[in-house]
């Protein structure tokens, strides 16, 4: 894991724009401090089978889910990520 305190929203979208959303790292960003994880192969099986078992859960319930995987959210006027 690495911690950079800092860092400009500029900067921030310019990392992600470098790195790609296919990318095995976790990228988040909170009011100027950067944070960047790596992910396993495990760590994304386990997440597949969780999303299966919520998905199999509110398909019994009938409660509609949305699924977003690892997408960005963005939020500029926040500075968030």
């Amino acid at each position: 894991m690495l911690i950079q305190q800092g860092v400009s929203w500029d900067e921030y979208e310019e990392l992600l724009e470098m790195v790609g959303e296919a990318s095995s790292l976790r990228i988040s960003y909170d009011e100027g401090t950067l944070q960047i994880i790596t992910v396993s192969q495990k760590h994304e099986e386990y997440s597949t089978l969780i999303e299966r078992i919520v998905d199999l859960i509110s398909l019994r319930l009938r409660i509609k889910i949305l699924f977003y995987g690892s997408a960005t959210m963005r939020k500029k006027l926040k500075q968030k990520a």
